[in-house]
């Protein structure tokens, strides 16, 4: 199983719960950004572009079907994360 914090960039993977997609790493209006999140819903498959950290978690830049946005590694604990 692949922990929440390993993914690594250029690799694509599925996930198994819906997960937010989170419009921007650190929006300068975050009352407007909570607007914009989206869901990606269970099996969905995505691609690691870019990983940055905060507040020792990493957020993963995805780029997905739907549009490109974060997720943070938080929402990825206790997931069942299948590299594809």
């Amino acid at each position: 199983m692949i922990l929440s914090d390993e993914l690594k960039i250029g690799h694509f993977y599925t996930i198994t719960k819906d997960i937010p997609l989170m419009p921007a790493f650190d929006p300068i209006k975050p009352l407007d950004a909570i607007k914009k999140i989206k869901q990606l819903p269970k099996g969905f498959l995505f691609e690691i572009t870019i990983i940055r950290i905060k507040r020792n978690h990493p957020w993963y830049r995805v780029r997905t079907e739907i549009g490109d946005g974060w997720i943070n590694s938080i929402a990825l604990m206790g997931e069942n994360i299948k590299e594809n």
